[in-house]
């Protein structure tokens, strides 16, 4: 029996994916399904997998932000809904990949990778260090996001921007000026669009630009409360999963 962890945080592609291992070798027993980076730092500090599917972007940040917390020598398939471009560390590494959605014949295709890989001796297996570096260095960010108001469109640059909010069932950017506009995308978009130096996701309603923070403050034992400039209409708040990552985004 070989040991799988799944870290995604997206419950449908990790069902998918349960349902392909069980159905392409039942050898493969899935350990546990963890949502979010900080989950998988605790998971990782007591346990161990034979095999690890990580999803790039989680609910609290960039996957590879594990291996700069915990040590990790388990081999990794990492999934992904990033195109080739995105990519192209991860194959110059030697790393397996699955496109999202994943299929099954890609899935037999990575598994055989797996086990290829398990006959090379240590020294030629993959730094993780080394492809986050280079992942980081080949992502191409969003420098613009596009806005309509009557008939008329425009862009505004990324760097005009102090926070996006989910509000009525819409998404509203607020720029350091004040202005505010409906924008025609997702939270899960901006998250993976936007370059992690510059914006982070509060919560499941915010992203928010490193600049258009004010002040943080510990508003009870399980969330930290973030003013921003401009003050938006809510409070906002930092869920207790997230606030080691958010603290280490801050000091970067």
């Amino acid at each position: 029996m070989e040991r799988v962890l799944i870290v995604e945080d997206e419950s449908l592609a990790a069902e998918k994916l349960k349902l392909l291992l069980g159905r392409i070798d039942s050898r493969f027993c899935v350990m546990d399904v963890l949502t979010s980076v900080q989950e998988a730092v605790r998971w990782f500090t007591a346990n161990e997998a034979d095999l690890i599917f990580l999803d790039i972007n989680l609910s609290d940040g960039i996957s590879f932000e594990i291996f700069q917390q915990v040590q990790v020598e388990t081999p990794i398939i990492f999934t992904t809904a990033f195109d080739q471009y995105a990519i192209r560390a991860f194959k110059h590494n030697a790393i397996d990949y699955l496109l999202k959605p994943t299929t099954e014949e890609d899935l037999r295709l990575s598994l055989e990778k797996y086990r290829k890989r398990q006959l090379l001796p240590a020294h030629l297996r993959v730094n993780l260090q080394k492809v986050f570096s280079e992942y980081q260095a080949t992502q191409a960010y969003r420098n613009r996001v596009l806005i309509s108001y009557g008939s008329k469109s425009k862009s505004i640059t990324v760097s005009d921007i102090a926070y996006f909010i989910v509000q009525q069932k819409g998404i509203y950017l607020t720029t350091f000026t004040n202005s505010t506009h409906l924008v025609e995308t997702t939270l899960d978009e901006l998250d993976r669009e936007l370059d992690p130096k510059l914006f982070f996701r509060l919560n499941r309603q915010v992203v928010v630009n490193i600049h258009a923070i004010k002040e943080v403050s510990k508003y009870s034992l399980r969330k930290y409360k973030v003013d921003l400039v401009p003050k938006p209409a809510m409070e906002v708040f930092v869920p207790e999963e997230k606030v080691t990552t958010f603290k280490k985004w801050l000091n970067k």
